[in-house]
């Protein structure tokens, strides 16, 4: 009774959570700014390297190198754009942990749930399901954060003028991966709001009416 009590409780606080999820997102998402997109897809990379291999590895995967004429025009271009860069990078940052906090806390809160309800006889299969599913959703995002964190100070601090090809690469490898993360944040918000929370009410309607069988059964043993 006491186990069963406890968990409404919690279940109370996890559905409150997830109702303030959304909120949260959008506040985070008007920190965005005008990021740069595009619609090569990102291919995420380990971040443990320093920006000179980094950036090597941006020009091998570059797979059209601007022409002399291409590469011109970027010189007269790219430091003024750097300048908006390095504002958009304070911005994605500080979304980025607005958006990874709201993930902390409601994982660990998912977390906690899905332990007190496994001591009721409350069946939580799809509802560990949904758990994994999050972990991997967040965890994916985390990743390719870092490689865009990464990209964006590379694209900031690299020498345009003087290597023009490596302002382009690096560039490309930020619109690509901030493309991936856009996707990402859309799918976990939707996660989120459409598919975790029904059987966050189905659990708490389950727990709901057990406590109140059991209540009306001790009255009528009294």
């Amino acid at each position: 009774m006491k186990t069963a009590f406890r968990t409404i409780i919690l279940l109370a606080l996890v559905v409150a959570v997830f109702g303030a999820a959304p909120r949260v997102f959008a506040a985070a998402e008007a920190n965005d700014g005008d990021a740069p997109v595009s619609s090569t897809p990102a291919n995420p990379g380990p971040t443990e390297k320093t920006s000179a291999q980094r950036i090597e590895e941006y020009k091998e995967k570059l797979l059209v190198k601007p022409t002399a004429a291409e590469q011109t025009r970027l010189k007269t271009r790219c430091q003024p754009a750097q300048g908006i860069s390095k504002t958009l990078a304070t911005k994605v940052d500080t979304s980025h942990k607005a958006r990874a906090a709201a993930y902390e806390q409601i994982t660990t809160k998912l977390d906690k749930l899905v332990a007190g309800l496994e001591e009721t006889d409350f069946n939580t299969t799809e509802l560990k399901a949904q758990q994994k599913k999050l972990g991997e959703m967040t965890t994916s995002y985390a990743k390719n954060y870092a490689v865009y964190k990464d990209a964006l100070a590379d694209l900031n601090a690299l020498d345009c003028m003087a290597d023009p090809v490596a302002y382009k690469a690096a560039l490309e490898v930020a619109r690509a991966t901030r493309l991936t993360l856009s996707r990402e944040v859309a799918a976990i918000k939707a996660y989120l709001t459409d598919t975790v929370p029904p059987q966050l009410l189905k659990a708490k309607t389950a727990l709901d009416n057990k406590t109140n069988q059991q209540s009306d059964d001790k009255k009528d043993a009294q």
